[in-house]
């Protein structure tokens, strides 16, 4: 085991602005396939749809094909239009493709992946989510971790809030002080506090403590372990 300090990050709204990135793609895959169809409003119903039939998907009463159709067609419904057959399809490949050429990264991350790696301190990324998906997302950053620190749900078999996700991750890497800086409190910080593992809750918003912002934690990350 290997008594320094490495910190992982979850990939999403942590590093990287997916929620921007999410809605840039969805304003124009729709537009892609409807033209003359006012995009925005179509978004504020499918976002409405994603988040409602979220929690189904999660429990496994939707499958993933029935999840991403569903919110599709729901959200067409709502402005008064009937999709047609695979349209949900067409738009959701649209989607998958459009979503990484749009992803960028926080400005903070840039700041603080850059100094990890000038100062050669280990780093890496612990993610839920498809790993094609995932990787191409990674794209955007200014750069990557070591391939053997890069862990993604489809690809071991765990996923978050398993507290199981963070012990495979320490006994794979070895790392005895490991830390994770992750935006959600119930799927990142509470299952790596289990795990035994330092955390950082990254979120603007109050709530459950700790709660540490964009700027404060770039600048404890160089403070307390890129001086």
């Amino acid at each position: 085991m290997n008594n320094q300090t490495a910190i992982f990050f979850d990939l999403d709204d942590t590093l990287i602005d997916y929620e921007a990135a999410f809605e840039q793609a969805s304003l124009f895959s729709i537009k892609a396939l409807h033209p003359h169809r006012d995009e925005r409003e179509f978004f504020q119903f499918f976002k409405y749809y994603c988040d409602a039939y979220w929690s189904s998907y999660e429990k496994g009463s939707l499958l993933k094909q029935e999840y991403q159709a569903l919110r599709y067609n729901k959200a067409v419904e709502a402005m008064g239009y009937h999709a047609e057959e695979r349209e949900a399809c067409s738009f959701q490949e649209q989607l998958i493709q459009k979503i990484p050429e749009v992803c960028s990264p926080f400005p903070w991350s840039v700041h603080v992946l850059t100094c990890l790696k000038s100062q050669g301190i280990p780093w890496g990324i612990i993610s839920n989510g498809y790993s094609s998906l995932q990787r191409a997302k990674m794209g955007c950053l200014p750069t990557l971790p070591e391939e053997r620190h890069i862990f993604i749900s489809e690809e071991n078999g765990f996923e978050k809030p398993n507290p199981d996700y963070f012990r495979f991750v320490q006994k794979k890497t070895g790392w005895m002080r490991p830390v994770y800086v992750g935006n959600s409190y119930e799927l990142d910080i509470v299952p790596a506090k289990e795990a035994g593992w330092r955390t950082l809750w990254l979120s603007p918003e109050n709530g459950k403590t700790p709660i540490i912002t964009p700027s404060l934690l770039a600048s404890f990350l160089t403070s307390q372990y890129l001086v």
